[in-house]
Formats: structure tokens, C-alpha cells, sequence
């Protein structure tokens, strides 16, 4: 299987050009990655299952980052599957009778830039990075206190020494936290000067990371493990020592795909026989990825599902 380097390489020998176009050529093969992988079907290259372990207590947790849709959830302890319930389910149901037990569902909180909230106890945030030489980046918090304000403020790193950011203390939720420009190490996020908790992170190379975040129902009363089935997120950029997550086979498309940017860049003639030609290419990957063994597609019919009649209401469902 090729690496992302490998078909930069032979974009660069098809186009004959130097060092300086190989960044272009790897943007053109990860938008052309990322629009596969979202394809129909092609969804099995994305899913995994992940097991995170959660504390007792706990109103909301989140899940791993590397995911961006999350399918099913387990809990592992009670060999149970929890079933995914509404907001408004939620709400309705009295806060003392749900405050401590076996979790049985859980219900989409929406996306955090933390793992966790901070502690109103006279907590400040500081914020660090994992490289000595990030000393020039901005990170940039807004906070929800404990009145019910929203506080905002700004501090430059100093490579792996803690700066604070902010002079609240009363912070209950963390709103956003992101980097004006991106860091060469790990940025985190603490509420102490040393040692402390770990609020959230920033991996190298990214403005922010969202969280997809949860509640159980009830509270945990005890430490749970989760399984968690779900989709890995696209957003994270690939490198040249990368590989792509579809079929080897089918990786062709991947340089087909950043030869028509190159060539729609350019104003290249070329450009509309390799559109027609990828067009043909994207439906065969398309009917790879869902013609699976237990499809079986209704011969003669765009939408095999009828559930009114052309005839009126008194008449089967259908087209006649």
C-alpha cells in the first residue's frame, strides 16, 4: 500500500515539477481522500471501537476525540447496551431520581473543547505547551463563571512553562479554547500552576480539538468501561508517511482526483476528459462500498420503499 508521499511523488514525475509543488499535490490527495471516505458506504473504513474507563459521579463525560460520529455505546461493567435518548427526555425526568445508579442511555450533549469542566474552587486556567520553542502563539479562552458571566482572554505561550489565562477563579465551563496560530507541541490546558487537572488539549498542528460529549442515565454510581463504536474524524491532516484509509485498488482515484485539481488550477486542456473519466471511477468506488452481501437492490425501482398510492388512499402502496 502506498503512502501519501508515494502518490506525491508520482504527481510530481507526472507533472515534472520540483519540491516546491508537493505540498499543493498532498491537499489535492487529502480533499480527494476525505471526499471517498464520505462516500455511501464507505463508512467501514472509518469505523472503530475504543474503550474509555469513566469515574463514579460523573453528570457528563466525553468521548475520545478521534471520533466524529459516535454509533453505539456499551456499557462493558453491567454488560449492557445503553440506548440513546432525547434532550427533552432528559429534562423531563426528576433530577433526584435519576442522581445515582446503573447507567442504562445516554443522551448527545453536543461538542466541548474540554474533557472535563473546571472546579469553582478558587481555580485558575493556565495553559502550557509540550515544545520549549512554542513562544510566539496566542491561545484565546472564553469561560463561563459561576454568576453566570462570560469572560474572555488571551495569553502568549512560553514554551513548556505554565501561563495563566485569565484572572477568574469561578469558571464552571470551559466555551472555546483555540490557538490564533498552530503550535509545534501539544498545547494543554490545566487549573493549577503545577500539577493540577488536565482540562483539554491541543495536539501539534491544530487550532482546537472538539469533544463529542455525553450524559449518563443515571449518574454512574460506581467506575464504568465504556465501549464506544463510532466513526474517526476526517479533520485531522495527513503527512507523507501517512496511508490511506481506503483499499489499496482503489488509491488511483485518490491521484486522479489531485491530477484534475492540478489541471483545473493550470486552465490545463486535459481537465474535462479526466472529469469524465473520474466521474466513472467515483460511481465504481460507490457501488464497491455498498454493494455488500446482504444487498439486495429492487430491479426497476428508484426507491423501493412506497408507502402511499398513486391511486388514492384506499388503494396498496405503489405506483400504478
Amino acid at each position: 500500500m502506498a503512502t501519501f508521499g508515494t502518490l506525491v511523488g508520482r504527481l510530481q514525475d507526472h507533472f515534472s515539477t520540483g519540491s516546491g509543488s508537493a505540498a499543493r499535490y498532498l491537499l489535492f490527495l487529502q480533499e480527494w481522500h476525505r471526499r471517498l471516505l464520505q462516500a455511501p458506504g464507505a463508512d467501514l473504513y472509518r469505523q472503530r471501537t475504543l474503550s474509555m474507563t469513566y469515574g463514579s459521579g460523573l453528570v457528563s463525560v466525553t468521548l475520545p476525540s478521534a471520533f466524529s460520529r459516535l454509533d453505539h455505546l456499551v456499557s462493558i461493567t453491567d454488560n449492557l447496551p445503553l440506548t440513546e435518548k432525547s434532550l427533552g427526555w432528559w429534562r423531563s425526568i426528576p433530577p433526584t431520581s435519576m442522581a445515582a445508579g446503573t447507567p442504562f442511555a445516554y443522551i448527545v450533549l453536543g461538542l466541548r473543547p474540554t474533557a472535563v469542566d473546571p472546579a469553582t474552587t478558587g481555580k485558575p486556567t493556565y495553559v502550557a505547551s509540550s515544545a520549549v520553542g512554542d513562544t510566539t502563539q496566542v491561545a484565546t479562552i472564553r469561560a463561563l463563571l459561576l454568576d453566570g458571566t462570560v469572560a474572555q482572554a488571551n495569553a502568549t505561550l512560553t514554551g513548556t512553562a505554565r501561563v495563566q489565562v485569565g484572572t477568574w477563579t469561578t469558571a464552571i465551563n470551559i466555551l472555546a479554547f483555540y490557538l490564533q496560530t498552530v503550535a509545534t507541541g501539544t498545547v494543554t490546558l490545566y487549573d493549577a500552576a503545577a500539577a493540577g487537572n488536565v482540562l483539554g488539549t491541543i495536539p501539534a498542528s491544530r487550532y482546537d480539538l472538539l469533544r463529542t460529549a455525553i450524559a449518563l442515565v443515571p449518574t454512574p454510581s460506581g467506575d464504568r468501561t465504556l465501549q464506544v463504536d463510532g466513526q474517526l474524524a476526517l479533520d485531522a491532516p495527513m503527512t507523507t508517511t501517512d496511508r490511506p484509509w481506503i483499499p489499496e485498488e482503489w488509491e488511483h482515484v485518490l491521484e486522479m482526483g489531485a491530477r484534475l485539481n492540478e489541471y483545473e488550477k493550470q486552465d490545463d486542456d486535459r481537465y474535462a476528459a479526466l472529469q469524465r473519466a473520474l466521474a466513472a471511477e467515483e460511481k465504481r468506488f460507490r457501488w464497491f462500498c455498498v454493494n455488500r452481501p446482504d444487498y439486495r437492490p429492487t430491479p426497476g425501482m428508484t426507491n423501493p420503499v412506497q408507502t402511499t398510492s398513486n391511486l388514492g388512499p384506499y388503494y396498496p402502496a405503489g405506483r400504478w
